[in-house]
């Protein structure tokens, strides 16, 4: 599993994604929406939402 960090105009949002074989073709799929950085800022009140997300994909791995 990978974290993708999705930036617009007004957001940044990250998900944690993980490359499948379908059909025999690479694909990928969302396996968790972490939310916006605005969202999770608030939510979980973090300064650095860039090492909190990694800190998740991280405990995400070592359960799979």
């Amino acid at each position: 599993m990978r974290l993708n960090k999705v930036k617009s105009k007004n957001a940044i949002s990250y998900y944690i994604i993980r490359s499948v074989r379908r059909g025999g073709k690479n694909s990928s799929e969302i396996v968790k929406k972490l939310g916006t950085e605005k969202s999770i800022r608030e939510t979980y009140g973090v300064d650095d939402v860039d090492a909190w997300a990694r800190e998740q994909l991280r405990q995400m791995n070592e359960e799979e």
